[in-house]
Formats: C-alpha cells, sequence, structure tokens
C-alpha cells in the first residue's frame, strides 16, 4: 500500500523511503517528463519500494497533471505486477482480500468532508463497452457537480483532472474483475474543510491545541491515541504553538 499526496508546493516530485528515511527530490523541466518511458524510469529506479510520495503541482496545469496521470498509472502497474509475482512465488498458500495492492491517493482539492461524493464516484462496477463510456462521463459530471454546489468549499476545476480520476474510477472496476493480481486507486479528501481550518486563521481559539483537539472529535485529525497524532505533533511542538 502506497499513499500519493497532491500539494500545491511548485513542480516538484518528493518521495519519503520510511525505513531509512531517504529524502529524494526533483525539479522537472522536460517536456518529455510525462512520457512513458520517462515515469517508468523515475518509477522503477526510484518510487518503486517508496511508502509516501508527495507530489507538488500547480492546480490545473495541463503538462503537470500529464505527469501526475501518468505516475499514477505507472505506479498502479508496478504494484500490479509485484502482486502478481508474489501470488505465483505463494500459489499454494491460501489467498486474502488483503492482497490486493492499493495506491491511495490524497488530494489537496477535495477536504475530509468530501469523502462520501468521491466514495459514491468509486463505486462502479464493470460494464460493456458501449455503456461504459456514456457512464463514465454521466459519473464525471455527477462529482463535478455535487463538487461545487453540495460543498463549494474549496473551489478547485475538477475538468483538467478528469483523466485521472476516471482512471482511479476505472481501478475500483478493474480490480473487481482481475482479483489480487491488480491495483486499485482509492480517493481522498485530505484536509480539513476550508471553512473550519479559517476559525484557527482568525484566531477563535485560546490556543492551536483546543483548535487541534476540536478537529479530532470530529475525525479531521487524529487523536491522541493514535500513533500518527504523536508523529504530527509531540516532535514539532504544534499544540503548544
Amino acid at each position: 500500500t502506497c499513499s500519493l499526496e497532491v500539494k500545491a508546493l511548485a513542480c516538484k516530485v518528493f518521495h519519503c523511503i520510511i525505513n531509512n528515511m531517504n529524502f529524494v527530490h526533483r525539479i522537472l523541466k522536460s517536456s518529455s517528463a510525462s512520457s512513458s518511458p520517462t515515469v517508468q524510469k523515475l518509477v522503477q529506479s526510484e518510487l518503486q519500494h517508496a511508502k509516501l510520495i508527495y507530489f507538488g503541482e500547480f492546480h490545473g496545469e495541463s503538462r503537470i497533471i500529464s505527469f501526475q496521470t501518468q505516475l499514477v498509472k505507472e505506479l498502479t502497474k508496478c504494484y500490479a505486477s509485484v502482486a502478481a509475482a508474489s501470488a505465483n512465488n505463494n500459489s499454494g498458500s491460501e489467498k486474502t482480500d488483503g492482497d490486493a495492492p492499493t495506491l491511495h491517493l490524497i488530494m489537496e482539492h477535495f477536504s475530509q468532508d468530501m469523502q462520501p461524493i468521491l466514495d459514491r464516484y468509486q463505486h462502479t462496477s464493470q460494464q460493456a463497452k458501449e455503456q461504459q463510456d456514456e457512464e463514465e462521463n454521466k459519473a464525471f459530471e455527477e462529482l463535478v457537480t455535487s463538487y461545487n454546489e453540495q460543498y463549494g468549499t474549496e473551489g478547485h476545476n475538477l475538468h483538467p483532472y478528469r483523466e485521472l480520476l476516471q482512471f482511479c474510477r476505472q481501478s475500483t472496476a478493474n480490480e473487481s474483475v482481475s482479483g489480487s493480481q491488480g491495483c486499485k486507486v482509492k480517493l481522498h479528501g485530505g484536509f480539513i474543510p476550508r471553512n473550519q481550518a479559517a476559525h484557527l486563521n482568525k484566531e477563535e481559539y485560546a490556543t492551536k491545541q483546543e483548535f487541534f483537539q476540536e478537529m479530532s472529535s470530529i475525525g479531521y485529525l487524529p487523536t491522541e491515541d493514535e500513533p500518527m497524532h504523536h508523529a504530527l505533533f509531540e516532535k514539532t511542538g504544534a499544540e503548544s504553538q
């Protein structure tokens, strides 16, 4: 399982191999950066063992989104290949649902309260080819409408990400057919809703800790009994600031 988080940092790719804390960054300037051979080489040489990848982007920039989409596709190919090899090596052992690899794509474009519309968008089944395109277009437009009208807080233009989002949706249907050798992409809203975060910026809390505690109580931040809480706050002293 790997997570890829999309943030507006610049046109950079960061990856972190958690075990040895090996940090690498590259600034991508080449017009061929999004080509399949280039991305495939990057995945195979540096990213295939990464547990967490940060992808910085200028929102809506077609060349960056093209690279990002190709990166997601190559990562799923890589993980599917590894899963298939593992399945062959353990052909005599009993398979479980946990054998299927999953790439978790965390997008800044969606806040955590939008998770229901992402889940609904990804809830799909394999269909006949003649029905697939029509269904994909309908599902995407419904996602955009819900994003803008039901929430309307983040305000990103989702249309440049259409190919990426549709690939993620299709991976769910493909995984249900191909079984444990496939790799699905799970979409996540990864950020505190803008209207909630604004309360902290307006200094409506006596301390940041009060804000963090309230966000934890509604599920937007990890609670104190979760390991991630200590990773986020104790080492940085963020709670006391």
